[in-house]
């Protein structure tokens, strides 16, 4: 809590207590400051009134405003946009200056990346995570709407981390948080970047556009401050060449890199891989299979060593890794086939996947893919996404993601565009779909359920519904095979 005369640091003020910011008008929050910003789709001086029935007892507006309520302060700060995360960081008495704020950003990996850090150092100092699946720390649990939420929201976490001895924090950094100024104002100690491939561009129209907005997050970092890229991705590459910051590069083809990946053995349960770095040899085992969360996890343990952890102190725990909801998760299965859930919804992403199952599949096999695209959301990768699924896959199942008020036929045949070699099937339904191509898998098959990962809500129209997961969905449909094979037989 602070007073209205110290958040603007001006004795003209009243000493009246805020308790809290109000980032949402609709939302009842008493002896609450609301600060009236112009967003992309909607200006806050329109809810002005809204929020003064909610409990603002503070308005903060750029704009001049001719009807003003008793007993309501109102401060005019016509650089209100720019000055704002400077009073939300002021409110919260700038919590991430006194922890490790770790930012994560890339296409993909950044859930994993997170977690895989708040897991390995919750061995060595009190950790949390902050991103896709919510914050968390020590059993607290709170979901999130947003990859990178709202710079209130984000501040008020990272206070309740500091409150809770908390030390080191794992957050994820999306281009679009990042160019909406989510994070503005927060001290990175250091950050990650994953990779870059064609996703959001319905956002940022095109591809410079996106690497600016994600190399924004190491422009807002102290030049001093640690950073680790990947740079078998070409757009890391570039970005470590481009920062005078201090780089650990990482890489599976570059031994010149500062940590190189070798003698990878993959199965579909364990890997096995050495490290390259500081002149020594460092041989690993681990639970976390795949060759692009390899790089997740190797630049995870980084992060890890830049924080004081001895590479050798990893050894031990990197070999049963918590299962990550939603992200190469394995179904478990009496069938004679197998079921991976993955959050993969991009085509660099999917290809990642299937590569890996096309890897591991035996002879007899086949790959089944089951997928689709969400509605009102970068319609250029659609094709793309296709064009991978036919080359891994033997055959495919385009069904609903989030379709809002898209038709999922016609976003199932715009992904079909690029399908020219193997059988695709449309199911509009996506529990029909999953409980389809369980039902057509054969011995040895792999199915792919891709998009979805450990989400429990569907976008549909204009609202969002249940959605019962991709996990409960496939185990449903086993037991319902199971009870079909024994009712035959």
């Amino acid at each position: 809590m602070m007073t209205i005369r110290e958040l603007f640091n001006d004795d003209k003020y009243p000493d009246i207590v805020l308790e809290d910011i109000m980032d949402d008008s609709r939302i009842e929050s008493k002896n609450s400051v609301f600060f009236s910003l112009q967003g992309l789709t909607h200006d806050g001086h329109s809810f002005i009134s809204q929020a003064i029935d909610n409990g603002a007892i503070c308005i903060v507006h750029s704009r001049e405003l001719k009807n003003k309520k008793e007993g309501v302060t109102y401060i005019h700060d016509p650089l209100l946009t720019e000055n704002y995360p400077d009073y939300v960081n002021r409110f919260f008495k700038n919590p991430s200056s006194k922890l490790h704020l770790i930012g994560i950003t890339g296409t993909n990996g950044k859930t994993t990346i997170s977690t895989l850090i708040q897991y390995m150092m919750n061995h060595f100092k009190k950790s949390a995570y902050m991103g896709t699946i919510g914050f968390h720390f020590d059993g607290f649990d709170l979901p999130s709407q947003l990859t990178t939420s709202t710079l209130v929201n984000n501040q008020k976490y990272l206070d309740l981390f500091v409150n809770e001895g908390v030390e080191v924090v794992a957050m994820e950094a999306s281009s679009q948080g990042i160019d909406l100024n989510r994070i503005d104002g927060l001290t990175f100690e250091s950050a990650v970047f994953t990779n870059l491939t064609i996703d959001h561009l319905d956002y940022h129209l095109n591809m410079e556009s996106y690497y600016q907005a994600k190399k924004k997050l190491f422009s807002k970092m102290d030049y001093s401050k640690r950073v680790i890229i990947n740079i078998d991705d070409d757009f890391g590459l570039r970005l470590s060449k481009e920062l005078v910051n201090p780089v650990t590069t990482v890489s599976m083809h570059n031994p010149e890199a500062t940590v190189y990946i070798h003698s990878v053995d993959l199965t579909i349960d364990r890997t096995y891989f050495s490290l390259n770095y500081n002149n020594e040899i460092y041989e690993f085992e681990t639970n976390f299979v795949s060759e692009y969360n390899l790089m997740n996890l190797v630049q995870s343990m980084m992060a890890c060593v830049n924080l004081g952890v001895e590479l050798e102190d990893l050894t031990e725990i990197i070999k049963t890794i918590p299962e990550i909801t939603g992200r190469l998760q394995l179904v478990e299965t009496d069938e004679d086939f197998d079921i991976i859930i993955d959050f993969a919804h991009s085509p660099d992403s999917m290809e990642k996947i299937l590569q890996f199952c096309r890897s591991i599949v035996k002879d007899d096999g086949r790959i089944i893919s089951l997928f689709g695209s969400a509605g009102r959301r970068d319609k250029s990768k659609r094709g793309l996404m296709g064009q991978v699924a036919d080359k891994y896959s033997d055959l495919i199942y385009l069904t609903q993601d989030d379709p809002r008020d898209e038709s999922v036929k016609e976003i199932s045949q715009q992904i079909a565009s690029g399908i020219f070699y193997n059988p695709y099937v449309i199911v509009e339904s996506r529990l029909q779909a999953i409980h389809f191509a369980i039902h057509s898998a054969r011995k040895n098959d792999i199915i792919v359920l891709m998009g979805k990962g450990p989400e429990n809500t569907m976008a549909v129209g204009n609202i969002v519904v249940p959605y019962e997961t991709d996990y409960n969905i496939a185990k449903e449909s086993l037991m319902l095979l199971r009870k079909e094979k024994d009712e035959k037989y």
